[in-house]
């Protein structure tokens, strides 16, 4: 995945995993699952106070023991906290079971978007995360705001060993 800004190229290593940045919509959302998102399709984004936002089940080749993910994300309110007033989680079945949430850090990234005003998203990351499952291949994430503080999902991408 790469990730414009400025005058300068972001690379990180792709393995196995998955990528949506909502170009084309709710794509790449479980929409039966997802609760409280609201879609701005003008700005290409997802935002809530209150979101659950469950993407679609991506199939692992063989049962991953780790994994991390990237986030393009703006704190709307401009008080949120991460993994406060955030949550980041992986499920390996598909959403039955959700592994231990990620703990998502400020790259110090800060990317254009070509939507939006000229507005810009932070890029979030994770350390690596050894799953509490080492059984399934129905990859889903689910990303939830909490505390009422409005926030933004531009995109997600994750990989998995």
């Amino acid at each position: 995945m790469r990730l414009a800004d400025s005058d300068a190229l972001i690379a990180y290593e792709v393995v196995d995993g998955f990528s949506d940045v909502f170009s084309d919509g709710t794509t790449g959302i479980d929409a039966a699952t997802s609760t409280g998102e609201t879609y701005d399709a003008t700005d290409d984004f997802f935002n809530g106070s209150a979101m659950t936002l469950v993407s679609n089940a991506f199939t692992a080749a063989s049962a991953p023991t780790t994994a991390k993910c990237v986030i393009l994300y703006r704190d709307i309110s401009t008080t949120a906290t991460l993994n406060t007033d955030c949550t980041l989680e992986i499920s390996m079945d598909g959403g039955s079971t959700w592994s231990t949430a990620f703990t998502l850090a400020d790259s110090g990234t800060n990317v254009a978007l070509t939507a939006g005003g000229g507005s810009t998203c932070d890029v979030l990351t994770t350390d690596t995360l050894t799953l509490d499952s080492t059984s399934g291949t129905s990859m889903k994430i689910r990303f939830s705001t909490l505390n009422s503080k409005d926030q933004a999902i531009h995109g997600v991408y994750i990989r998995w060993d």
